[in-house]
């Protein structure tokens, strides 16, 4: 299997478990179910835990106080500028676990609906009104409206992500989605819905019966802060409990 690099824009206060243990869980993951290249993490420091010797790190801050999705799309269009990316590398979020190794089928880009289905109390929240911000600047192109904003590891072809996004002017007041934008922009062929592939905590969840259910067979496992009970976290340790090559640790 073709292997990629794998972006991770990181900005550690962010970070839920101590030290980045997201991150940690994040690398083991990684390191046992996909077909990775070289890690490359995007941030302004590093926790001490990770061995140097094996990421690449692209020393960046985060410049918008406001816009989180403007500062992810600065980081990876750093990361998609970079002479020696793999020409599709994927990039993902901390609070993300890949929990087995996809098929072939699987490295495709997903997304959850078409934003024109959405009914109307969904719009609601500073992150939703980005995404209604992507959608009708979608719609002025004349192009899909897919929410591709998963939550999960997504693929990227560098020179088409820097032709769409090399002239965009991130502003403070004005969000848009990263993932949308970008993939129904891209022109691609294959997609998919994300269906049962992925397993979301974003309540608590605290039986672990419950957990374990969530959890059979998916491909793809994400929490928020409030999802990620000592239950949860436990059941995560559980799953990934050798270190990976990337911690020193």
């Amino acid at each position: 299997m073709k292997k990629f690099d794998f972006v991770i824009p990181l900005k550690r206060n962010e970070s839920a478990w101590n030290d980045c243990g997201e991150l940690k869980l994040l690398l083991r993951s990684v390191e046992e179910n996909f077909p990775v290249n070289r890690i490359i993490i995007l941030s302004d420091s590093l926790p001490e835990w990770l061995d140097r010797d094996k990421i690449v790190w692209i020393e960046t801050n985060d410049p918008f106080k406001h816009n989180k999705d403007a500062n992810l799309i600065r980081k990876i269009l750093i990361a998609a500028q970079l002479k020696d990316i793999t020409p599709t590398f994927y990039w993902s979020c901390d609070d993300h676990l890949i929990f087995r190794k996809p098929k072939n089928s699987e490295l495709n880009p997903f997304f959850i609906s078409d934003l024109h289905n959405e009914q109307s109390y969904w719009w609601s929240g500073t992150w939703k009104t980005g995404m209604k911000r992507t959608m009708d600047l979608l719609i002025s192109k004349n192009k899909s409206t897919y929410h591709y904003d998963a939550h999960i590891p997504q693929p990227i072809n560098a020179a088409k992500f820097c032709e769409l996004f090399n002239d965009i002017k991130l502003e403070e007041n004005k969000r848009y989605c990263i993932n949308t934008l970008y993939f129904n922009q891209a022109g691609l062929r294959k997609h998919n819905h994300i269906g049962i592939l992925k397993a979301t905590f974003e309540k608590p969840v605290t039986e672990l019966s419950q957990i374990k259910t969530s959890c059979h067979n998916r491909l793809f496992v994400g929490y928020n802060n409030r999802g990620l009970t000592k239950e949860l976290q436990e059941f995560i340790l559980n799953k990934f409990p050798k270190k990976s090559c990337y911690e020193i640790i």
